[in-house]
C-alpha cells in the first residue's frame, strides 16, 4: 500500500511540473508574439537603453488592439495635441467610439511582425518607423498585410500611432 502511494505520488509530482512548464510556456510564447528578445539588428536604431521597453509596449498595443481593450490601448497612443485635462474626455470618446454595438467589425488584427525599423527624425526626434506584416482576421478568413506604425519615444516611454497599410515597397510578410 505505501509502495502504492508513493508511486501516486511520483506521478502527480511530475503531472504538476509538467502542467508548471506548459504554462511558462505559454506566458512566454504569448508576451513575444510581436518581437523576440533577440531582435537586436531589427533594433540598431533605437537606444540600447530602450529596446527592451519598446517590444513590451508594442506588444502590448497589439495585444489590447486584438482583445479590444480600448481603455488600455487608448493609454498607449501618441496624442500630443490633446492636453492633459482633455485627455480623459478624449479616452471616454475613444472607447466609446470602439464599443459601438453598431458598428459591425470587418477585421481584426491578431498578430504584427516588425521587419524594418527606423529612426524617423524628420518627422521628430525620438520618432522610429516601424514597417511590417500584420496578420487580420477578416470575419474568419487569414490575411496578412504590410503595415507600418510611428513609435515616439516621451519621457523615456513608447506610445504609437494607429496602424496604417504600406502601400508600395517590399512585400514585408514573406518569409
Amino acid at each position: 500500500m505505501v509502495e502504492m502511494l508513493n508511486r501516486m505520488r511520483m506521478t502527480l509530482n511530475r503531472s504538476l511540473v509538467a502542467n508548471v512548464v506548459w504554462s511558462v510556456l505559454v506566458v512566454l510564447v504569448s508576451t513575444s508574439f510581436v518581437f523576440g528578445q533577440d531582435d537586436r539588428g531589427l533594433l540598431s536604431s533605437v537606444p540600447e537603453a530602450n529596446r527592451t521597453r519598446l517590444i513590451e509596449r508594442l506588444n502590448r498595443f497589439v495585444e489590447y488592439e486584438r482583445t479590444r481593450e480600448w481603455d488600455r490601448f487608448y493609454d498607449l497612443l501618441y496624442r500630443p495635441e490633446i492636453g492633459k485635462t482633455e485627455r480623459r474626455e478624449a479616452r471616454k470618446a475613444f472607447v466609446d467610439s470602439h464599443n459601438d454595438p453598431d458598428d459591425p467589425v470587418k477585421s481584426l488584427r491578431i498578430a504584427f511582425t516588425p521587419k524594418i525599423v527606423d529612426a524617423a527624425p524628420e518627422i521628430s526626434d525620438g520618432t522610429y518607423l516601424v514597417r511590417g506584416c500584420s496578420t487580420y482576421d477578416f470575419k474568419g478568413k487569414i490575411k496578412q498585410l504590410n503595415d507600418i506604425i510611428l513609435a515616439h519615444l516621451v519621457d523615456d516611454d513608447w506610445y504609437f500611432s494607429s496602424f496604417g497599410e504600406v502601400a508600395a515597397g517590399d512585400d514585408l510578410c514573406k518569409p
